[in-house]
């Protein structure tokens, strides 16, 4: 499949200091693509080159197939960046915002007023339209920011941080508007440190750190190296087990521990067990289980491993 971004050798210096540190990786169409990482990272700074905002020191970028070095203005056209400082003009409204932006697109005028206010309207700013931007909250004002990223329809949509600032209700608002955007043709890239976002959408996620790339992959895939690296799996096990049975399975030879927790009881065992073993215990003492289920990583646990 052809690559939408690809990105090879990549390195970009700030007098001695290496943002980025020869990295490579692609984006494929219709992904939704996750960079995670700690603050200096890198993120922001590969954002800003992929966005031709900046140039990278040395390799070679392409975006939709074009050059970011010598096709820029060709790039421009085609891809969405919502930066994570609004970029709107406080003293004007939101509607006077998203035309004047809508206009720097060339979009005709009846098709810019008719997709802001579906835009308007599925981000709960209808009812402000009119009101000047600096009288926003910085939710509100992000909002407007990310309207006007989206207004022409981009191939490819950036987004640097895009909930800053937003309450619970309005991230989800913001998730789900990714995953319909992906769902009409959009290839999606974003950065975030709002853990939970990146698992539950993207198809890939990369972790960067000091500038490179400490993980690249899906989060299936995460989680199979993270149990990897462990010395122990843990099984939550739904259902009564009676206390002297608690001791048996605790002195079984590949049991490392058994905890019991309010509704159930979390037993680790060795990661070079097979837990078919415990399963065919627990069968044969008659236990009548509700459930027996791995007890997955978070992304926040995987990416504290890849970072520390």
């Amino acid at each position: 499949m052809p690559s939408v971004i690809e990105v090879r050798h990549c390195s970009k210096l700030y007098r001695k200091i290496k943002a980025l540190d020869n990295i490579s990786f692609e984006v494929y169409p219709g992904e939704i693509f996750g960079l995670v990482g700690p603050n200096g990272a890198g993120k922001t700074t590969l954002v800003r080159i992929l966005t031709t905002l900046l140039q990278p020191s040395s390799g070679t970028i392409s975006v939709l197939g074009k050059d970011i070095r010598y096709q820029h203005k060709e790039i421009r056209k085609e891809i969405g960046y919502v930066p994570s400082n609004p970029v709107v003009y406080k003293h004007l409204s939101a509607w006077e915002n998203l035309i004047l932006f809508s206009s720097l697109h060339s979009i005709p005028s009846h098709k810019a007023s008719s997709r802001i206010e579906t835009l308007l309207t599925a981000f709960d700013l209808w009812r402000w339209r009119n009101e000047k931007v600096k009288n926003f909250s910085s939710g509100m004002t992000q909002k407007v920011n990310i309207i006007r990223g989206i207004l022409h329809q981009p191939k490819v949509l950036i987004l640097d941080e895009p909930t800053t600032g937003l309450d619970p209700i309005s991230r989800r608002v913001v998730r789900d508007f990714i995953i319909e955007t992906h769902q009409k043709g959009t290839t999606v890239i974003f950065t975030t440190h709002v853990m939970w976002e990146v698992e539950e959408i993207c198809h890939r996620i990369g972790i960067m750190h000091q500038g490179r790339f400490v993980g690249l992959n899906t989060m299936d895939q995460f989680y199979n190296d993270y149990f990897k690296l462990r010395q122990n799996y843990e099984l939550r096990v739904r259902g009564p087990i009676p206390p002297a049975l608690v001791n048996q399975i605790n002195n079984l030879p590949y049991v490392q521990s058994i905890n019991k927790g309010q509704h159930d009881f979390v037993i680790r065992i060795s990661n070079e067990a097979d837990p078919e073993l415990l399963l065919q215990f627990l069968h044969n003492a008659g236990i009548p289980l509700r459930s027996l289920e791995w007890m997955k990583p978070s992304l926040e646990e995987i990416f504290i491993q890849r970072t520390s």
